[in-house]
């Protein structure tokens, strides 16, 4: 990350207060440095007695760009020049009036309004002023056409370009003051994501897509990933939160300058700078945060700059030999500076092996606590290296795991250097079996095996192969529970102790298919459906159900020929069938199961359903890309999803009956913004109109006739049993007056 510097209080100290309307009919002309943040000033050139003390830019409507280095005498007057004209024709040779394009001197960065902006007059022709001898670099920045970057050689006076349409709308990206920012990066997140944030935290990198800017400030999106949201970042700006690609293409991105963090790292006993520090910065956007944003660098003498493009951020310091440094930085410090103190620590280095001398790849090695410990993991030669410690953790307990290796700890480490252990795993006792099918006794191959060691709460796991064979190491003396899971069967527990190294046989884990849930698919004329079919049941999710990850929260059927269809080794539970067949549709609510088998009997399949809808506002509140969910119950993480356009309108096709939760949330957020109950009949085109921003009730509580501050109100509205629970609400206003903001559908409070 490069360092920034804004010039402004330099290049002003060089200037008398200026008017447009100064003594002795001075001609108006705009000077600027050329770094990014910097913003265009207005002086008069008869007032310029001094050199810049900055690269700088003159410019003056009808005349060239001047641009002046740094200490450079300041011209008398700005130079006539002379002119390039470039035509500008599409691709079958006709002009095309109106285009805009940019030019600069060459090696010039791009400029800030207003330097070498212009437009083709009507015949497609526009007028460049260059300084004698100069050429420039010209490109067009209409997004209707590709960028055709072209050089001007000093010596030519036209040219023609011809333009290709731009295979797509692109973001522009800029500075405050119009610059385009080279490279500029545009990190992107599905937006249907926010409909199981869970699982975008768990996925973000393969759900990340990473966009990089050209040289003139114009990023393209490919057409199949523009439904989006993400963040734009450059060096040396801010964050920049995008709502929705859709919604920015074709526009312009401003980029705010980030604030310039000096940083120094001082030895805390010498007070010597800390040669070859190396620095990490992260940050990720405050509506986004699976987006993290990485650099890093190495500042030689032990002092650098950063801009941090956001805060909080988190910044991490380390040189050889030295603790490392790890702190969240909250905000910008009012003195733009941050002076660390960096001790000397214990190093530990060394390689772990197998009892026979075999190097132990893979195994992590932790000193410390969990918590608040350090940790690194051994080579393919067993090889590792801890980062520095401190010596205020001393004595201090190192845990080593491995795979198939018995957990070693060894205890009571002392405060000095060793950078040559040796550490000898022992491989300790296994378990082994073989899962199959309790009915056709078939081996089952993919099933899940988890051991847990009881006393330390340690976990080991496999999966079986073809045979159903599964085989787990490396277990010390305890006691042990085994879990098997497999898709189509209800799941197992075993137990054993663990005394010697040996080995353990369980021979064969034989999983249930029951209790299985069966039932047959028929259309409204009774006959059989089962060509394109589907038939799943959802589990209804309380509080227990997210806490177990482990279990599926949807199970997919088998349907044969005749319709029927079943659902193998169902957990005990409460579910919501639901089955299709093209535009056919049907859901039965509530399919209870226990131990024994359950047949729902003939689902018949009736014609789906579609909602047309609208959100509303009383305010100019822009209600665009707004995300639109249809809860089947309380907590639903996957449902369907809709998204608005410029008017706030939505639509919904091929909807089964029944009652449903509409949730809007306005972009980027993951709390609903409006919230309406929808009940659809079949085969029924339903509309909907959904005001946004709710109701406004004042609730004045008393207690026999006393105000009672800190009482609950609870709000519930008109409701499915698949939406039981309420919502409540703390009362801590002035005068034990609050304002409850209720969705609009909610017309009572008690």
């Amino acid at each position: 990350m490069k360092l920034h510097v804004v010039p402004m209080l330099a290049l002003l100290a060089l200037f008398a207060p200026c008017s447009a309307k100064a003594e002795g009919g001075a001609v108006p002309v705009w000077m600027t440095g050329l770094n990014p943040g910097d913003a265009p000033q207005e002086v008069h050139l008869g007032l310029l007695t001094k050199p810049a003390a900055q690269d700088a830019v003159l410019w003056q409507e009808g005349h060239p760009l001047v641009l002046i280095k740094a200490g450079a005498p300041l011209p008398k007057a700005m130079p006539e020049g002379r002119i390039c004209e470039v035509t500008l024709k599409s691709a079958d040779g006709k002009p095309l009036p109106g285009v805009a394009l940019q030019w600069k001197p060459p090696g010039s960065p791009n400029l800030p309004e207003p330097f070498g902006r212009t437009r083709s007059n009507k015949n497609g022709v526009a007028s460049l002023p260059l300084l004698p001898g100069q050429g420039a670099v010209v490109w067009i920045e209409d997004v209707r056409f590709l960028p055709a970057i072209t050089t001007v050689a000093p010596d030519t006076s036209s040219l023609s370009l011809s333009l290709a349409p731009a295979p797509g709308p692109v973001i522009v990206v800029q500075g405050p003051y119009g610059r385009l920012v080279a490279g500029a990066k545009l990190a992107t997140l599905p937006l249907e994501g926010f409909k199981d944030l869970l699982g975008m935290a768990l996925n973000r990198t393969t759900l990340q897509k990473l966009f990089t800017g050209d040289e003139v400030g114009r990023i393209s999106i490919p057409a199949d990933l523009r439904h989006a949201c993400g963040c734009l970042q450059a060096e040396g700006y801010s964050l920049l939160d995008v709502p929705s690609t859709d919604a920015m293409l074709g526009r312009v991105a401003l980029l705010a300058a980030a604030k310039v963090l000096q940083v120094t790292a001082k030895d805390q006993q010498s007070g010597a700078p800390v040669k070859g520090l190396k620095w990490e910065l992260q940050a990720a956007p405050s509506q986004l945060p699976w987006l993290h944003f990485d650099s890093e660098g190495l500042w030689q003498q032990g002092a650098g700059f950063l801009a941090p493009p956001a805060y909080p951020c988190r910044l991490a310091l380390s040189a050889p030999g030295y603790v490392p440094y790890k702190e969240s930085q909250k905000e910008f410090p009012p003195s733009g500076r941050l002076d660390i103190t960096l001790a000397k620590g214990v190093r530990l280095a060394g390689k772990i092996v197998a009892r026979d001398g075999r190097p132990v790849a893979g195994a992590i090695i932790q000193a410390g606590p969990y918590e608040d410990g350090v940790n690194a993991g051994s080579d393919k030669n067993g090889a590792f290296a801890l980062p520095p410690i401190s010596y205020s953790k001393f004595p201090m307990e190192m845990t080593i795991y491995a795979d198939n290796c018995v957990q070693k700890v060894i205890p009571g480490l002392p405060p000095r250097d060793n950078l040559s252990m040796t550490i000898v795993m022992e491989s300790g006792a296994s378990v082994s079996g073989r899962v199959v099918d309790e009915d056709s006794r078939q081996p089952i191959a993919k099933a899940q095996v988890f051991c847990l060691w009881k006393e330390e709460g340690r976990t080991s796991s496999d999966t079986t192969k073809e045979n159903g064979a599964f085989s787990i190491g490396g277990l010390a003396p305890g006691s042990y529970e085994i879990h098997f899971t497999a898709a189509g069967s209800v799941g197992k527990t075993r137990t054993f102790i663990v005394v010697a190294n040996e080995p353990h046989d369980l021979g064969e884990i034989a999983l249930s298919s029951h209790p299985k849930v069966t039932g047959r698919l028929v259309d409204q004329d009774g006959n059989a459906v089962s060509s394109n079919a589907e038939v799943r049941l959802e589990c209804y999710i309380g509080i227990p159900e997210i806490r177990d990850r482990e279990r599926e929260k949807s199970l997919t059927g088998t349907i044969a020929d005749d319709g029927a269809f079943q659902f193998r080794g169902v957990p005990v539970g409460r579910y919501r069938l639901v089955a299709s067949a093209g535009e056919a549709k049907k859901v039965i609510k509530s399919v209870i199961v226990n131990e024994d088998d359950v047949d729902v009997g003939k689902v018949v399949l009736e014609p789906a359903s579609s909602l047309i809808g609208t959100l509303r506002a009383r305010s100019q509140l822009d209600l665009s890309s707004w995300r639109v969910s249809l809860l089947t119950q309380r907590f639903d993480f996957d449902p369907v999803t809709s998204f608005t356009d410029d008017s706030g309108a939505f639509t919904f096709e091929g909807l089964p009956a029944g009652v449903y939760r509409l949730a809007a949330y306005a972009p980027l957020h993951v709390l609903p913004d409006a919230m309406a109950r929808v009940v659809i009949q079949s085969g029924q085109d339903a509309k909907i109109v959904v005001p946004v921003g709710g109701v406004t009730v004042t609730a004045f509580v008393l207690v026999d006739g006393t105000p009672a501050p800190g009482a609950k109100v609870t709000v519930s509205g008109i409701s499915d049993e698949a939406f039981d629970g309420t919502m409540v609400v703390l009362v801590t206003g002035d005068g034990d007056k609050t304002p409850l903001g209720l969705p609009a559908v909610t017309r009572t409070a008690t």
